[in-house]
């Protein structure tokens, strides 16, 4: 032990005695691994399984139905009205769920102010919660009846974040909210849940916004009013939410829970047969084309991945490549200025295997100061990509165990440029360094 305080003293002695080129070797490596170590935790992020128990077993459904040969979409991922009530009807999916998004302001009662706070909505039929594992802090989802509707059309489910809002983070159940001068009880609030990637609704670049503030069932928002904040197309002409039920509008998108390949083979033929019986009728002229992605697959053919991320990944590891041949020629010019004493002291008899072992606590010292300017950095991309990038800004999720994979590339880092120039000074024989 006290030969390893031994190492630290010389280590920092000898950081004091070039204090430019340390600070440069430091600044320079922890700069580099920054971003590597920033783009690392935002491509985790966006390749992960968001629902890994289940993902295999959830199925987006898109379908073939639009009124003439010039479909936007073939299939179409969003769905009308009563084709979506056509999915709620089947009873093969262990859950099947139908939503939008949309968008309100919602006021608490009894306020003391007349503030509105901004909420997003998940509108939705069927069994979402169960579906989406959506975990639970007081109460549960309303009751369904057999046809996967809600028994009541006043009660709401509210996030985390907007409990917080309007009851400062307490058991908020029974209260009541007040959104378009209209009361809704609360009969859920949910923990802090926040899917990356927001599996359920990729489309229209919405992967990656943060969790809904309401839940409320889809009638009553149709019945309400409450406009899609998504994407909609229609081949009917429409004035209100109302009118969505019996024309052809499509908003709608709807996930089932298939538990095994036979599910998945009878509900495929379900929704072929469907399809054909609306050909059938003259109501579509497409060919039968209907079709059942898991979520991996979803978010593939939807992007998720962000290239533009991808690619500045590699930028960064080849500016990382770089940093890292300047750090290790900064160190090979300060060991080479210090020839003479290196030789001076093995000629006093220090070997070789210490002087190595001197160099290699040297270069986990500046791997540790560098980790501290990495960390700093990192905080500092953090804090650029929330503001001036707001469309990634929900992916950032910098944790304890990221950080310290951060740590580990830095001083991976720094160990890594020591060998060339610690090898290249003392592999010369005495007399050449004390010339």
């Amino acid at each position: 032990m006290s030969l390893l305080f031994y190492y630290l003293k010389l280590s920092l002695r000898s950081l004091k005695q070039t204090p430019l080129v340390s600070f440069l070797t430091i600044f320079i490596i922890g700069l580099g691994s920054s971003l590597v170590s920033v783009n690392l935790a935002l491509l985790e992020t966006m390749y992960s399984d968001p629902i890994p128990e289940k993902s295999e077993n959830l199925f987006h459904i898109s379908l073939n139905t639009w009124q003439d040969l010039t479909p936007h979409q073939e299939p179409f991922y969003i769905l009308r009205y009563k084709d979506a009530m056509k999915i709620l009807e089947s009873d093969i999916p262990k859950y099947a769920t139908i939503f939008y998004r949309s968008h309100v302001y919602v006021q608490a009662p009894k306020s003391q102010s007349d503030a509105m706070h901004s909420a997003d909505v998940r509108a939705f039929s069927g069994d979402f919660f169960n579906l989406t594992q959506a975990p639970f802090q007081w109460g549960s989802g309303w009751e369904l009846d057999d046809n996967q509707q809600a028994l009541s059309h006043h009660e709401i489910v509210i996030s985390h974040r907007l409990n917080q809002l309007l009851f400062d983070g307490e058991n908020s159940l029974g209260k009541t909210l007040t959104i378009q001068n209209k009361s809704y009880s609360i009969v859920g609030v949910l923990k802090k849940w926040n899917i990356k990637p927001r599996f359920y609704h990729v489309t229209e670049g919405q992967t990656y916004f943060s969790t809904e503030d309401i839940f409320i069932p889809l009638e009553t928002a149709i019945d309400n009013n409450w406009i899609v904040y998504a994407r909609m197309s229609a081949s009917d002409h429409w004035t209100n939410m109302d009118d969505t039920r019996s024309r052809n509008v499509f908003y709608l998108q709807s996930w089932v829970q298939l538990n095994n390949p036979q599910q998945r083979q009878d509900f495929q033929l379900f929704l072929d047969n469907y399809s054909q019986s609306l050909k059938d009728s003259n109501e579509h002229p497409l060919a039968i084309n209907n079709e059942l992605n898991d979520v991996k697959t979803w978010m593939q053919i939807n992007n998720v991945v962000d290239k533009n991320i991808e690619a500045f990944s590699v930028v960064t590891l080849l500016f990382l490549i770089v940093c890292l041949f300047n750090a290790s020629s900064l160190l090979l010019a300060k060991h080479s200025k210090a020839q003479f004493e290196t030789g001076l002291r093995r000629a006093l008899g220090v070997s070789r295997r210490q002087l190595y072992a001197e160099n290699m606590i040297e270069s986990v010292m500046i791997g540790f100061f560098s980790g501290l300017i990495a960390l700093c950095f990192s905080v500092i991309f953090l804090y650029l990509i929330e503001n001036f990038l707001p469309n990634i800004a929900n992916i950032i999720e910098y944790e304890l165990f990221k950080l310290g994979i951060a740590f580990f590339i830095t001083l991976s880092c720094s160990l890594l440029i020591a060998i060339y120039p610690v090898y290249s000074t003392y592999r010369q024989s005495i007399a050449l360094q004390i010339k």
